[in-house]
């Protein structure tokens, strides 16, 4: 009697044991679209400004079509997704495969007005372990980039209305004492090893110097976000100029990308 008690405990032991590994079986299939999302830049020098050179310009009916490959924050609520990932789970044993995308933030143009802005955006569908994809965490569906900054703000009131300066490196006042050099890594933000992304809107007065600068987003690092101000105060720009062809008080926008070596 005991030796069947035995086998029978060992059993359903073993039924308990196995029925987890059994089910978890599945598939999440990751996959990044494009959606249209909003963007403040109205014209091309702003997004040049803002975003820089295209990987890619094409002409797509009529509408130009501007490419990037963004490596920080895009301009939407989130952040524009690099990469997705697919996963088939099979006895705790996954088997994940990873799609690289060459591009993930489109914008449209018609003429030289901005008619619309796009990035993509990831999503997850399948079971896996009994699980179903929208209740993973986000990690898990998508490669998206690590850092997390604080959310943008609106530039000061002082700054509305203004036209645009453009950086001028060479400058194009080569005698004044602007300079077009990168910005040192602070060394307190080196030793903690601090990183991010800086965005500054600057006040270009008509004699081209910068008389006020502020930031829209922080990096998350007091010592980068000080050291961008102190830098970009003295940077090189161009200041807009009227239509009698004279330089006029502007707003400039930088972004700066400080990365670990």
């Amino acid at each position: 009697m005991r030796g069947v008690l035995a086998r029978t405990a060992r059993r359903l032991l073993l039924v308990a044991l196995a029925w987890p590994l059994a089910s978890c079986i599945g598939l999440v299939v990751g996959s990044a679209d494009y959606r249209e999302v909003g963007l403040e830049q109205r014209d091309q020098a702003q997004v040049l400004a803002q975003f820089g050179e295209p990987a890619r310009r094409e002409t797509l009916d009529g509408v130009e079509v501007w490419t990037y490959k963004l490596t920080d924050r895009g301009p939407g609520p989130r952040k524009p997704v690099q990469q997705t990932s697919s996963a088939a789970f099979l006895v705790l044993l996954p088997v994940v495969t990873t799609t690289r995308y060459d591009d993930n933030f489109r914008v449209y143009f018609k003429g030289t007005a901005v008619v619309r802005a796009e990035e993509r955006r990831a999503t997850a569908s399948g079971v896996a372990c009994g699980i179903p994809s929208h209740a993973f965490p986000q990690g898990c569906q998508a490669g998206f980039r690590s850092e997390e900054q604080p959310a943008e703000k609106p530039a000061p009131p002082r700054y509305a209305g203004l036209p645009l300066a453009l950086r001028a490196c060479p400058p194009a006042h080569p005698g004044g004492a602007c300079t077009c050099d990168s910005p040192p890594y602070p060394t307190d933000a080196q030793r903690l090893r601090e990183q991010g992304t800086v965005r500054l809107v600057l006040l270009v007065e008509p004699d081209h110097t910068v008389s006020a600068a502020d930031i829209v987003q922080s990096s998350g690092s007091r010592g980068i976000d000080q050291a961008a101000l102190a830098h970009f105060r003295n940077a090189c720009f161009q200041a807009a100029r009227n239509a009698a062809g004279e330089p006029v008080r502007s707003a400039a926008f930088v972004v700066h990308h400080w990365r670990l070596p």
